[in-house]
């Protein structure tokens, strides 16, 4: 986690999946000010979710700020993805709150949830051969590029 590096500007938009049956993950703060702190995971409903962030709906009561990172335990399938973020929109619902997190993921991290994220849009929309194969070019981008890292 350390080296890695929120999305900036200068990179393409990933394609967003909004979500049609639901899928809950656990956040929790892991580091204020750099700092590893320990908190408690809550459930919250993941409304969107892209290789870059996801956004969630839920009841707890987050600051818009860069000074901490959030930790999210997401299931897909039968993968756990352990991922950390930072929140970077807040929107007011009428008894909830949805919020904006942009994904610190390092790249074999990455790879793992373009699979994950590919299983849930085969899931959602079988008949959406242009997206699929969108998500199968980024995979095999990944897996290329890292074997190019390696010595």
């Amino acid at each position: 986690m350390q080296n890695a590096k929120p999305l900036s500007g200068k990179n393409r938009h990933p394609v967003r999946l909004h979500l049609t049956n639901g899928l809950i993950a656990q956040i929790g703060i892991s580091q204020v000010r750099g700092q590893p702190v320990q908190s408690r995971l809550r459930k919250v409903v993941v409304s969107h979710i892209s290789t870059g962030g996801m956004a969630v709906v839920t009841i707890l009561d987050f600051p818009v700020t860069l000074q901490y990172v959030v930790q999210i335990q997401l299931e897909i399938g039968h993968t756990v993805h352990q991922l950390y973020g930072q929140i970077i929109w807040r929107k007011p619902l009428e008894y909830l709150t949805e919020y904006g997190i942009a994904f610190i993921v390092p790249p074999s991290s990455k790879r793992s949830l373009i699979y994950s994220l590919n299983h849930i849009l085969l899931q959602q929309s079988p008949q959406q051969h242009k997206i699929h194969k969108m998500y199968q070019q980024m995979n095999a981008a990944y897996y290329s590029l890292d074997s190019r890292r390696i010595p």
